[in-house]
């Protein structure tokens, strides 16, 4: 893999298209995209990356048919889409729940578990949520070890988990939360904790639609779109604006509209109905941005995270999954979690590397679906490549056509994005000839309004043109196109083509490391206005 490349939207070969996913582990990383194939980063010491010793890009780990993630810190664990649990990593504890204490590389399914609706992983145990409401857990369970999956006692018609380091949490359908294991520091948030060897359920604390567990604090999204913590503030992570540890829930002041949230090591993360993220407590590595102080007690606004749809937190590392399909990382990067091909600690968002993917054009994830009929099928993005380096720098797309084509046939688009929001259209009076020849010369010259122009027209009427290959960044200025998004699309018109989202961003312009200039940010797609 090229360290300078960047991911911009993971391959979408799907079955059964599924969402995106990002889960942070203790120094590695994992992403889903929406073929339900798993790609890891990191460091994979235990087993964590599928038997490479560590990695600074995405490496594919051969796991198809996922539908959820949950990295613990050693160890990770996969739910596929037929309701089937599989582990790797560390297993010194019993918590990759084969019988064994010994560490495994390759992903195994966990036998004697079916039905299972979501996962969730700490640093000695793992757990499943299985469709009836019942909870399994295996590893160190707090009262021993458990090689293979056992139910929790007192648990029932559980709709979501969530796992600290030593304890561990349950939402029941009607918003009431459970919580048992380590309470050293008030995690458990009970009014004894004494009683943390079984699930208790947590009073005081109002109907809650989402858990997260950090490694001794514990984090809940309200009905009410509040946030509620409780547990360690040694790091300032319940973000109560003082150190002081909190034994009982408490609601968190002044923030509001959060629709997730996520709980590292000491610092904690919320995303609100607007795309921005907030985070707070530890900050030494950069986890929190580089407007937060080394230590945040107080919620702080993470620049240049807009548009995210989802964020997960590690031991000392940030991930953002946007609402575009890019991944960005931010944090400690001593063993390269953070994907963006260096192991340098970043203040900033980064994007993840990847020097290819595949899939579908379109970003409707109803239409990546094998199931339609082929005269419904899109344009299929077969590969795309990114070689060379600074201005040698090279981009080609090759597009397999449906079987059956479009009577009418479709237009190719092919352009960019700019940081400050001009549009530039690829267009040359040979074009048609350059994307079958991918030579001769051809220039990027600015938008002035109006209809699109397509780079390629009425492709796609018969089947002789079985595939394509497209050269996209020839002759381009890169120094001045820095932070561009360059997006290929298809329609019968440019107006198809933006209404549908019909169009995938396939590659970011970044220097050599994998940045994008200070105050330039990301730019949203044309049909994510």
């Amino acid at each position: 893999m090229l360290r300078y490349l960047t991911l911009l939207c993971l391959p979408l070969l799907s079955l059964a298209a599924v969402p995106p996913a990002v889960s942070a582990g203790g120094r590695y990383s994992l992403a889903l995209d929406r073929d339900g194939q798993v790609f890891a980063w990191g460091d994979g010491s235990n087993g964590q990356l599928g038997g490479i010793a560590s990695a600074t890009v995405p490496q594919p780990l051969g796991l198809r048919g996922i539908a959820a993630l949950a990295a613990g810190p050693l160890h990770a664990v996969a739910l596929d889409q037929g309701g089937q649990v599989w582990t790797w990593g560390g297993n010194a504890h019993g918590q990759l729940g084969d019988g064994s204490l010994i560490d495994r590389a390759n992903p195994l399914r966990v036998e004697g578990l079916d039905q299972v609706s979501a996962v969730a992983a700490s640093a000695r145990t793992s757990l499943a949520l299985r469709r009836d409401g019942s909870v399994w857990h295996w590893g160190h369970t707090g009262t021993g070890l458990a090689p293979r999956p056992l139910p929790v006692a007192g648990l029932t018609d559980i709709v979501a988990l969530a796992a600290g380091q030593e304890h561990w949490l349950a939402l029941r359908s009607d918003g009431v939360v459970f919580s048992w294991g380590n309470s050293r520091d008030g995690q458990l948030g009970l009014a004894d904790p004494n009683t943390g060897a079984t699930p208790q359920p947590l009073p005081g604390l109002g109907p809650v639609v989402a858990l997260a567990g950090g490694e001794r604090h514990s984090v809940a999204l309200g009905r009410d779109g509040r946030v509620y913590v409780w547990g360690d503030n040694r790091y300032g992570q319940l973000g109560l604006g003082d150190l002081e540890p909190r034994h009982q829930p408490v609601a968190l002041p002044e923030l509001e509209a959060i629709i997730a949230i996520a709980a590292g090591n000491q610092h904690t993360l919320a995303l609100r109905r607007d795309g921005t993220v907030w985070g707070w407590g530890r900050n030494e590595h950069g986890q929190l941005g580089a407007e937060a102080p080394l230590l945040a007690p107080y919620p702080v606004w993470l620049p240049e995270a807009d548009f995210t749809t989802m964020v997960a937190a590690g031991e000392q590392h940030t991930m953002l999954l946007r609402s575009d399909g890019l991944v960005q990382t931010l944090g400690s990067n001593l063993t390269g979690q953070l994907g963006d091909g260096t192991q340098v600690t970043r203040h900033r968002p980064t994007l993840v590397a990847q020097s290819s993917l595949q899939g579908f054009l379109d970003l409707d994830p109803t239409l990546a679906n094998h199931a339609l009929a082929p005269e419904q099928r899109p344009p299929f993005l077969l590969n795309v490549h990114a070689s060379g380096r600074r201005q040698q720098r090279s981009l080609s797309v090759e597009l397999k056509l449906p079987s059956r084509p479009n009577p009418g046939g479709y237009h190719l688009y092919v352009g960019a994005r700019l940081p400050n929001g001009d549009n530039i259209q690829l267009l040359s009076p040979e074009l048609r000839e350059q994307i079958y020849q991918r030579s001769g010369s051809h220039g990027w010259v600015p938008y002035t309004g109006g209809a699109l122009k397509p780079m390629l027209e009425n492709i796609l009427q018969d089947d002789a043109q079985a595939r394509l290959t497209v050269d996209v960044l020839s002759d381009l200025d890169l120094e001045k196109f820095l932070g561009a998004l360059i997006y290929i699309g298809y329609g019968s018109s440019d107006a198809e083509m933006l209404q549908s989202c019909r169009l995938r961003v396939i590659y970011v312009v970044t220097d050599e490391n994998g940045n994008i200039p200070e105050g330039r940010r990301l730019p949203k797609l044309f049909c994510d206005n």
